[in-house]
């Protein structure tokens, strides 16, 4: 089986993109350029969600700022309830365990939900899987959890793809940086927090 069967279609649907773009078509009213910009680079990678052997583009990277502003647009205002169950949901990862109640467990399925609002996005759109293979890069790169889930030793084979993505994200680390906090706050409060 060819691991490299659905890149065949990568040349038409480039070529669609950017007649797409020069002709405006994919503008969407009311859509930011980002957002158009995110979706047009989801809907080129939906056949291949990001090989390790590739580097993120701007496209990857305006997609992971849309559905994060997103995530974090929803769980900054949270109501009453969404709030009990951000801080239930604090409170059983300090180390306060105990069995949930029944009206426990309905606060943690809550926070669990408000926790991955950025997923809950990505699918929405349609975009779930590019969007958690971009997600774990970036967030392998850069932000709070950056390098948590290392192997001692990185692979030498991508050790460019590495450079390549760190050169790509390090000018907009100010603007990923507090949306990982935000989102990684609704779990646990970590350094950096407002």
């Amino acid at each position: 089986m060819n691991k490299y069967r659905n890149l065949r279609f990568f040349p038409i649907l480039l070529t669609i993109l950017l007649l797409e773009a020069a002709c405006g078509s994919l503008s969407q009213p009311g859509k930011s350029s980002v957002e158009t910009a995110a979706a047009k680079a989801a809907a080129a990678h939906k056949l291949n969600p990001l090989p390790d052997n590739h580097p993120l583009t701007n496209d990857d990277v305006d997609l992971y700022v849309s559905v994060m502003k997103a995530a974090v647009e929803r769980v900054e205002k949270p109501d009453k309830e969404d709030r009990k169950a951000m801080d239930f949901l604090r409170q059983m990862n300090s180390g306060e365990r105990s069995l949930p109640n029944r009206s426990q467990k309905a606060l943690l399925t809550r926070g669990t939900e408000l926790a991955s609002a950025d997923s809950a996005i990505a699918r929405e759109r349609g975009v779930a899987e590019r969007y958690m293979a971009v997600k774990a890069r970036i967030e392998s790169t850069i932000g709070p959890l950056a390098g948590a889930g290392e192997q001692k030793t990185p692979d030498p084979r991508y050790a460019s793809v590495r450079n390549a993505d760190l050169a790509l994200l390090e000018p907009r680390r100010a603007e990923i940086e507090p949306l990982q906090i935000t989102m990684r706050n609704v779990l646990m409060p970590v350094h950096g927090s407002r």
